[in-house]
């Protein structure tokens, strides 16, 4: 394990006498976020990892995990998970068996999240977390999603628009796969849509630390609402949309017959979700119809629409 001496030496100087009554507050230690630091520098140490490769694995400052380990602030649910979570730990497992002595509510909490099924630890999460998102402002930092039903060209379209404008590109579902070794299909045939859906959620929250990128997302995300309202505060967005039938052809051209299964009732149905959809897609910050329209001809609209947002 690399040799951290100089940097807890500086990290773990969170306050000095200079920095006034709130440099005073901070410096006193937390009971209970001193248990849960222990148990975090364990996790840690157990991996053989350096505060900087933690840090790295996990997208946050050294500084937080300092002052985590240390017992000072008041940390952010969210990002202790993501911490966590980089850790190959469970978070209710961390906070659960801290002494009651420490904080008696908050050893009850954590007994009672512990034992909670998957889809209510996920809203218990997003309900404790009242910091701030730590994404930054959206059109400085050049982030952009692209959101519309399947075929709309968002991962077409997002690579040639990204490449122009010097951006990166990022597919949603690429970075679920990768994080989980596991395909779409696997992760919904083994784990249900909850399961695909926290898996979402947390890719999207660690691709938002970034900065000057275009990502496509599933057209599904806006059924999710409280994953689609992180979306839009956290990236300028775009729908990308086109007729129904111009869906279905590109679709289908894109080697998926899946469509004409039920050819019948194929038209319908996208319609239907379509129509189910359209009203949170329209809450995008723009939107770029691409009937009608080549290939290239929508990425160098998409491209002047992307520049327009980012220098708005």
């Amino acid at each position: 394990m690399t040799d951290e001496t100089e940097t807890d030496a500086t990290e773990t100087g969170i306050a000095t006498a200079g920095e006034g009554a709130q440099g005073a507050i901070e410096a006193q230690p937390d009971p209970f976020l001193e248990a849960v630091g222990a148990r975090v520098r364990g996790l840690r140490t157990a991996h053989r990892l350096s505060r900087r490769a933690l840090a790295e694995r996990a997208g946050l400052s050294q500084r937080f995990i300092a002052q985590l380990e240390g017992g000072y602030g008041n940390i952010s649910v969210r990002r202790l998970k993501t911490l966590v979570d980089a850790l190959d730990g469970d978070l209710a497992e961390v906070v659960a068996g801290i002494s009651a002595s420490a904080n008696a509510d908050a050893a009850c909490l954590a007994h009672r999240i512990a034992r909670a099924p998957e889809p209510v630890k996920s809203r218990i999460f997003e309900l404790l977390d009242t910091g701030s998102a730590d994404v930054g402002d959206k059109a400085t930092a050049r982030r952009i999603a692209l959101v519309g039903l399947r075929g709309a060209g968002k991962s077409t379209l997002g690579q040639l628009s990204a490449a122009r404008l010097g951006l990166d590109f990022v597919e949603l579902n690429a970075e679920i796969s990768r994080a989980s070794g596991l395909g779409v299909d696997e992760i919904f045939a083994l784990y249900g849509g909850d399961g695909y859906r926290r898996l979402e959620r947390e890719q999207l929250r660690r691709i938002a630390a970034r900065t000057g990128l275009v990502l496509a997302v599933a057209g599904g995300i806006v059924d999710h609402h409280e994953t689609y309202r992180f979306l839009k505060e956290s990236f300028m967005t775009v729908w990308l949309k086109a007729r129904p039938q111009e869906h279905m052809s590109r679709v289908i051209a894109q080697g998926d017959n899946r469509p004409m299964a039920g050819a019948a009732d194929a038209m319908a149905d996208l319609n239907r979700i379509l129509e189910g959809r359209e009203a949170f897609y329209a809450e995008a910050d723009a939107t770029l119809d691409t009937s009608d329209r080549t290939l290239e001809m929508s990425a160098e609209e998409l491209a002047t629409l992307v520049d327009a947002l980012l220098n708005q």
